[in-house]
């Protein structure tokens, strides 16, 4: 990219991935003609030697990009872009989620605190399985086997009864 400067934020598509290093290649439509950037680095939450909160976009992703100092040879990606063809994945203000490309979902349900109810906390994979802690419970639903693996368990409670059929 030139030395051209330019004060403010623009959209990039993203057409280039660099997972190794967290950067992405972004097109210039709005550029005429249109320019592809150079590897631009990506803001995250949190970031450091072998941790932080890591996501990468997928290619046709909207970036949302700005330039150091506003230059157009120094851009960095703040962010990506719901639009018309990349929807959000819920319309529900009081749901957050984190959901990946194949459909592992997990979820924080903050409705306003009526009766009790604060919500939950669901993982979920793409097959339905989940774990959900929801107002002092927690459900483990399983859509095939459920298997508990260690060199001990012990169960805690005060009664134990099945609700299913017999085996």
């Amino acid at each position: 990219m030139s030395e051209d400067t330019y004060p403010g934020v623009v959209i990039g598509t993203v057409r280039e991935i660099d997972g190794a290093l967290g950067r992405i290649k972004v097109d210039f439509m709005w550029m005429n003609p249109p320019q592809r950037s150079d590897w631009a680095s990506i803001a995250a939450p949190m970031a450091g030697g072998g941790r932080g909160a890591y996501t990468m976009p997928e290619e046709g992703d909207e970036a949302l990009v700005a330039f150091l100092f506003g230059k157009l040879a120094h851009p960095y990606i703040v962010g990506f872009l719901w639009n018309g063809q990349h929807k959000p994945p819920s319309t529900d203000p009081q749901l957050r989620i984190i959901h990946s490309k194949n459909g592992h979902k997990i979820s924080l349900y903050d409705p306003e605190p009526a009766a009790g109810d604060k919500g939950y906390l669901r993982l979920e994979d793409a097959h339905g399985n989940q774990v959900e802690l929801r107002n002092g419970m927690v459900t483990i639903l399983s859509r095939g086997l459920l298997r508990l693996q260690a060199p001990s368990v012990q169960i805690n409670s005060r009664v134990v009864a099945p609700v299913g059929p017999p085996i």
